[in-house]
């Protein structure tokens, strides 16, 4: 009926790369889309799984750095949803998944994401499974699919005896004795039906009652190159491109694929060549000798690479398994290896991971391959396995020249810049690397360059600001004369406006902000650029100009424009919200929030729903609106959103005072003394804040004069912290914890002017409780 048609199997034998399903779906639909508007950032990332919509696309090859892993993952999730979106704009869309049992878990979670957005879109998805084996990421996502009411099962049971009847005359020309024959053999099954009646044709008088039988039969009327054909489909586990049949080892390539499709087994579908059903090809490879299934898995191996060589996408994964299974472990280690690389590309980390390991099963000491693993476990907030690889790859450096030992140490002080934000790991990491260049001699200036600033990095968010500034001197000193690229401009300028912020002096915190995210978006990396701009706007708001922060933030959202970074996006509006929440503009607070929430509830992401939950309370605490404050702040506690629980518990005490929940909030006053406490959660602002909603507490209970002696509490409290306690601290302090360098924001001067007019307003009017304005 009109409709765009993209079809995709998983690989029957494993070694699939991650997001393999989406990349055949969408070489797919190519042929069939219209051609996007230049300034659509989505083809660049959908071409990174199937490159060869570059020209159909007519866009040349992305050439930008990577995102952070957790990032470019998002952007490729939502560029599969832009993608999908595109294809559904001007007809219906239908998309066949088959055998998901078997498939990649990086495209089950894009089936799941990508069904979440396509309600309203005339999509229809079709995803085909048998229920052995079992595939716990397959359950996942049928679960997941029906707790959102958007699945509907059919279960294929065996065919009626009409059915198959009906099936085997379609099948091949036969007399109705044969036909009942069919019947009696297949047994309801639709692939021995077929099989059987053609048997029958061929003039086998007693077709087999076993499917591998009736594929011996369709075997037999083969040429050598024909069976060599269907031997190496059968072996490869999926449909084979054009460039692949032609690049097999058989003397005529077309003439035994042309001979191999007679047979009737094997089918051709647009500009490939396979099986006609997954259970043909399981046959014909059971019945391979292992000596002759391992040749030929090294055969498909060589000639995967051959076409990789000629300019095909390349399929280190797939190669790595069948060299596996071939004996070849050896030559296998160095195509887990560029496996790994592949699905980290393409930010799919287990993967990733799990090739890795793969490889370390094999080549349990080669130290390149422990560090990248090791790199791969810190992004994937695994700090045990990492260090214990860290360790490994130690070991087996011993010896090694003191360049290679410091870049490896290095290299462990970006897993700590990154996602574990380790402050004390860096500066250890970096001191052991520079020591080592010190120690022979090297000046290796590009490795000290990076050791100096990444630990004045370290030292200005979580040590000696003293010391950073003299690292910072350094650094200047080491760079004189030489020419400053982007990367070295943005980790200078970085580290000089941690150490103004977090000496107080924020305004000077202003120019090297800005120097570094200019520098660092022109070197094509929006994600650090949105950190430079977030922290300036964090200075401008401790500095008391919030004008001023707010332009910094709408310099980082221009920053982000079609980039696909909505997770980054959401951030900024986090932090918009916050500001423009403690100047008052509350309802332009409410729909900042609000559409962070919406992003949030987009991108499907359990902890960033929890955030937006909390920000969102926080607006509707200050706008009066308790019972909703309530409400969103028990969403966030309940969720994994990075927070100060024991601040959100005070916020949520707070709203339910006011709502005239006295018991609950004296519950959650309980729960508030009984959470873990962090530097970001500020320890020794927690008397006089408990005090504070103690006070509130007691003035809606009516008992003025505890209210009063509790709100006393609170100001003598947040005055003993005015001199202790200054905004620099308090914003390292949550930017180290939490990765959100304006929300959470502590000035004792605010707090303490807060609960002084709360303890006016008490003693002037002698009772109720005064609505006091979240700071």
């Amino acid at each position: 009926q009109g409709a765009l048609i993209g079809s995709c199997a998983a690989l029957d034998l494993g070694g699939a790369a991650p997001f393999g399903l989406w990349a055949e779906l969408i070489s797919e639909l190519g042929p069939g889309l219209r051609r996007p508007p230049p300034d659509a950032a989505w083809p660049d990332d959908v071409t990174r799984l199937a490159p060869e919509l570059q020209a159909r696309f007519e866009r040349p090859a992305p050439d930008r750095p990577s995102a952070t892993p957790d990032l470019e993952r998002a952007r490729m999730f939502e560029a599969a949803v832009a993608l999908v979106e595109w294809a559904a704009q001007d007809r219906p869309l239908l998309l066949l998944l088959e055998d998901i049992h078997i498939a990649d878990a990086s495209s089950l979670e894009l089936i799941g994401y990508v069904a979440r957005r396509i309600v309203s879109l005339p999509v229809l998805f079709v995803l085909t499974r048998r229920e052995l084996p079992r595939a716990d990421s397959a359950d996942r996502l049928e679960h997941a699919l029906s707790a959102r009411g958007m699945r509907s099962d059919l279960a294929l049971g065996p065919l009626v005896p009409a059915a198959v009847a009906q099936l085997a005359r379609a099948a091949a020309t036969l007399g109705e004795h044969d036909v009942a024959r069919v019947v009696q053999t297949a047994e309801g099954n639709a692939l021995l039906t077929v099989e059987t009646a053609r048997a029958l044709s061929r003039g086998e008088h007693e077709p087999s009652a076993s499917l591998r039988g009736a594929v011996r039969g369709a075997f037999g009327s083969l040429s050598a190159d024909g069976r060599g054909f269907a031997e190496f489909a059968a072996v490869a586990a999926r449909e084979l491109e054009r460039v692949e049949v032609m690049a097999l080892p058989i003397k005529d390539p077309t003439g035994a694929a042309t001979g191999a499709l007679e047979s009737g087994l094997l089918v051709a579908r647009g500009r490939r060549v396979g099986f006609r059903h997954a259970l043909l090809r399981d046959a014909v490879y059971a019945d391979l000798p292992e000596p002759r299934r391992a040749a030929l898995h090294e055969s498909w191996a060589e000639t995967l690479l051959r076409c990789e060589r000629a300019g095909s996408v390349p399929r280190a994964a797939e190669v790595a398994r069948h060299l596996r299974l071939a004996g070849r472990d050896a030559e296998a280690v160095e195509q887990l290896a560029r496996a790994a690389g592949d699905a980290r590309r393409v930010a799919a980390l287990t993967e990733a991971a799990d090739y890795l390991h793969e490889a370390l099963s094999m080549a349990p000491g080669q130290s390149d391959l422990l560090l990248e693993l090791g790199d791969v476990q810190a992004w994937r907030a695994l700090r045990g396995e990492a260090e214990e690889a860290f360790q490994r790859a130690l070991g087996s450096l011993a010896g090694a020249p003191a360049l290679e030992l410091a870049r490896a140490w290095l290299r462990r002080a970006r897993w700590y810049h990154g996602t574990i934000c380790v402050p004390d790991a860096v500066r250890q990491s970096c001191v052991e690397a520079l020591a080592l260049l010190d120690a022979a001699g090297v000046q290796a200036v590009p490795e000290r360059r990076e050791g100096l600033a990444a630990l004045a990095w370290a030292e200005a968010i979580a040590g000696s600001v003293a010391e950073a500034e003299r690292l910072l001197a350094a650094l200047q000193e080491l760079m004189a004369g030489a020419s400053s690229d982007d990367f070295s401009t943005y980790d200078i300028g970085h580290a000089r406006a941690l150490a103004a912020m977090r000496n107080g002096n924020f305004e000077d915190a202003y120019a090297p902000s800005i120097a570094a995210g200019e520098a660092i978006a022109r070197a094509g990396r929006p994600d650090l650029a949105y950190g430079c701009w977030a922290n300036a706007a964090g200075s401008a708001a401790a500095a008391g100009d919030c004008e001023r922060a707010l332009r910094f933030l709408d310099r980082g959202a221009a920053a982000l424009a079609n980039t696909g970074l909505a997770i980054v996006e959401l951030h900024l509006l986090a932090a918009r919200s916050f500001v423009l929440l403690r100047i008052g503009r509350l309802d332009e607070a409410r729909a900042a929030a609000d559409t962070a929430a919406g992003l949030a509830e987009r991108l499907g992401d359990p902890e960033l729903l929890a955030m937006a939950a909390h920000d969102r309370g926080l607006v509707a605490l200050a706008s009066g609106d308790f019972g909703k404050a309530a409400e969103l702040l028990e969403a966030a506690l309940a969720g994994a959103a990075m927070i100060s629980r024991p601040l959100t518990r005070l916020a949520r005490a707070e709203a339910l005072a006011r709502a005239g929940r006295l018991d609950e909030a004296r519950g959650e006053l309980h729960e508030t003394v009984l959470e873990p406490v962090r530097s970001s959660d500020f320890p020794e602002t927690l008397v006089p804040r408990l005090a504070r909603v103690q006070g509130l507490i007691a003035a809606q209970a009516g008992d003025h004069e505890l209210a009063i002696r509790r709100s006393q509490e609170a100001v003598d409290g947040w005055r003993s912290q005015v001199s202790r306690l200054t905004s620099g601290y308090s914003m390292t302090a949550v930017l180290t914890d939490l990765g959100r360098p304006v929300v959470g924001l502590i000035e004792p001067a605010r707090e303490l002017e807060r609960a002084k007019r709360e303890l006016e307003a008490l003693k002037a009017t002698g009772q109720g409780v005064p609505h006091a304005v979240v700071s």
